[in-house]
């Protein structure tokens, strides 16, 4: 009887001290928030609001591709280092000579939209929309995957202010070479 006695005992002794005293046992839970840049978002939207249109139309929804990603990404940074807006780079590249380059791969079918100074993903999309090239890009049948690299205009460059975005829309997704996806952002996390 003697240890169930006291057991009841400590139990009461401890029930009341947590309702007497809530605050010494109920310690705030630090968790850790992930932090998601406005490139990131900004990629997010922009891919959900091109899969809206190609809905509209009953075509599949883009697949993100890493690959695609990166070299979006690698043009639009090249773009705001290098003070251009085009397709060709300086160097005299290719939106599928960069493909090649970065994957070692021929592509059948590949495309690629440019968009500056736009302040948000909706009006990127819909000033492709409004364009009869981009347009036929985004919602083009043949289009599978798609990459979006996004970099902030600044005062030194051509686009001032808002968004330099480069889309990359592929019917097929390869692994970066070894050599390009060190550095590529996801590269690690897809193992490539």
């Amino acid at each position: 009887m003697w240890p169930t006695r006291r057991l009841l005992s400590v139990q009461l002794l401890l029930l009341a001290t947590l309702f007497l005293c809530p605050a010494s046992f109920a310690q705030p839970v630090e968790t850790a928030t992930p932090t998601v840049s406005p490139e990131e978002i900004f990629r997010t939207e922009l891919l959900e609001l091109i899969n809206e249109e190609r809905a509209k139309e009953e075509l599949t929804s883009l697949t993100p591709s890493c690959a695609l990603d990166c070299i979006a990404l690698w043009h639009s940074q090249d773009m705001l280092a290098e003070n251009y807006f085009a397709h060709e780079s300086l160097d005299g590249r290719q939106p599928w000579d960069r493909f090649r380059r970065a994957t070692s791969k021929e592509i059948r079918w590949y495309s690629e939209n440019l968009a500056g100074g736009q302040l948000t993903a909706k009006e990127v999309t819909d000033a492709w929309m409004k364009s009869k090239g981009h347009r036929k890009n985004m919602l083009h049948e043949r289009a599978v995957y798609a990459g979006i690299g996004v970099v902030r205009g600044n005062a030194k460059h051509k686009i001032k202010q808002g968004w330099i975005v480069t889309l990359n829309l592929s019917a097929t997704d390869v692994p970066l070479t070894k050599a390009s996806a060190k550095s590529c952002p996801c590269a690690e996390d897809e193992n490539l």
